[in-house]
């Protein structure tokens, strides 16, 4: 399993910033992946860090999926992660594929 974190970090983001900073990370990490008869997963992870964000694109975040799979899944496959942590609002949201994100992003404010 692989993973290949990008962290994009900008004052106020908008739906086409994200958009851009998505696709930016899908199109450098799948050239990486080497999938194999015993590869999983190889995930591809977005997180913004924002002092501002409005509220569609929170749920833009919040719906975007992506999931590229090798030989029909019997090599595995690269699921996209997305997770936004809007500094202003206190408020943290993930897709379902970055659900794990949201404690390990809420242990990291903690200290």
């Amino acid at each position: 399993m692989n993973d290949y974190l990008y962290l994009f970090s900008v004052a106020r983001l908008g739906r086409e910033q994200a958009e851009e900073c998505i696709l930016f990370s899908i199109k450098d990490a799948l050239p990486n992946v080497k999938p194999h008869k015993e590869h999983m997963y190889s995930f591809v992870t977005a997180v913004f860090v924002t002092d501002e964000t409005e509220q569609d694109v929170l749920r833009f975040i919040r719906r975007r999926r992506f999931n590229k799979s090798y030989r029909w899944g019997i090599h595995g496959s690269s699921p996209l992660r997305t997770a936004a942590l809007d500094i202003g609002h206190e408020k943290i949201v993930t897709n379902n594929m970055g659900r794990d994100l949201r404690t390990q992003i809420k242990n990291i404010c903690k200290e």
